[in-house]
């Protein structure tokens, strides 16, 4: 079947059900036409996430196609690193490793998956990807005997279990044991985490490291990017990298931590939430300082100002009102205003968003913005705010 016109078929059956593959393409067999079955249903997904792969009319697998980086990703990742030979110890749909094509002279994938990497074979062919080759393998196998490397990659499976694995031990292969070996092969090594992973554990449990970036696409953290140098022991450099809608990677990176003076008043004409990545990697405050911002709190993630900064890396609201938390003048204060749709917000703050949302008997939407959290004096503060014009 992957020899077959998909191309042809998906363009001519985008709504074919199971039942109708079924009969109209009785000469198949059954897993054919399960395979033919299962594009129809990814092939609008894959559109979104993979285009250049969609285009191409490649093949994919469900579970690959979920795990796997989106493009978009999988090009930032390979500008920042390069060489000649990339092994990647976990490879996948293997979108990542189409991407290191074009910064790599060779790359060779692992993945002990034998119906993946078919599928996958064929997919390089599709795309005309002539420098990647793929290996039926594990990874504890294939370093027995491995090239020496520029760099290995290592995206752990966090699904093989069932469940989304999050901690560094969890996840096949198991990135700890791993590590142990690849200095026979490499000295450096490219890992990506968790979003969800801790990393200040990630900093006390793995040595060599020299920078980690936290990557979020549209504002939404995707990856952590670990980058390892087995001789290294310098400083290690946070950076937080979003990859705007205009496909733009916009970076602030640290080594020190820095305290942000915290606003000596509530009040200001500006409101500003960083994006998601700067969050995640803790530059709240390194951030804060360096655009002249005040946080309403220290170590606060909710930072105002007199001015308005448009380069701001994140969301900035125009203050309609601050004031102190008390439901009941807030419940005055959004009937005056005539507010009943408004979008919930809150960090530092008791209550968790749905149970403001019914407190204050507000549907989700519109064009306000409603912001509780806690100051530095710890009362409970009110934000109200508009998209700037």
């Amino acid at each position: 079947m992957l020899h077959a016109g998909l191309k042809i078929f998906l363009e001519a059956n985008q709504s074919i059900d199971q039942l109708l593959l079924s009969k109209q393409f009785s000469t198949l067999t059954s897993d054919d036409k399960s395979l033919l079955a299962s594009q129809i249903k990814l092939y609008p997904k894959a559109l979104k996430k993979l285009p250049s792969f969609a285009a191409a009319y490649c093949f994919f697998s469900e579970k690959a196609l979920e795990q796997a980086s989106s493009e978009a990703l999988a090009k930032y990742k390979s500008t920042k690193i390069n060489g000649n030979l990339l092994l990647d110890l976990s490879a996948g749909l293997g979108a990542d490793d189409w991407a290191f094509s074009n910064t790599f002279h060779q790359v060779i994938g692992i993945d002990p998956d034998t119906d993946l990497n078919t599928l996958v074979r064929k997919n390089f062919e599709l795309l005309g990807i002539t420098n990647v080759k793929r290996m039926d393998d594990t990874a504890e196998t294939f370093l027995q005997q491995a090239p020496k490397a520029d760099w290995v990659y290592l995206d752990a499976d966090r699904r093989s279990g069932g469940g989304k694995a999050v901690h560094l031990f969890e996840g096949s292969p198991n990135v700890m044991q791993l590590l142990n070996t690849l200095p026979q092969v490499t000295n450096q090594v490219l890992l990506k985490l968790s979003p969800l992973v801790d990393l200040t554990h990630v900093m006390k449990n793995i040595s060599g490291i020299s920078r980690i970036e936290v990557v979020s696409l549209f504002n939404e953290v995707k990856e952590v990017l670990v980058f390892l140098k087995f001789n290294y022991a310098g400083e290690i450099e946070i950076c937080a990298t979003d990859i705007n809608r205009q496909h733009k990677a916009i970076s602030f990176a640290a080594t020190h931590p820095v305290r942000a003076s915290v606003a000596t008043s509530n009040c200001g004409h500006y409101f500003y939430e960083p994006a998601l990545s700067i969050i995640k990697a803790g530059l709240t405050a390194a951030y804060a300082a360096s655009c002249g911002l005040h946080p309403l709190q220290v170590n606060g993630n909710y930072l105002i100002s007199e001015k308005l900064l448009p380069e701001f890396v994140g969301r900035i609201f125009q203050i309609k009102q601050m004031m102190p938390f008390k439901k009941a003048a807030v419940k005055a204060y959004l009937s005056s205003a005539g507010i009943s749709k408004a979008n919930i917000a809150r960090r530092d703050f008791k209550a968790d968003v749905a149970s403001l949302y019914n407190t204050f008997n507000l549907k989700e939407g519109g064009d306000d913005y409603l912001f509780f959290t806690t100051a530095a004096n710890q009362e409970k503060i009110f934000v109200h705010g508009i998209k700037p014009c």
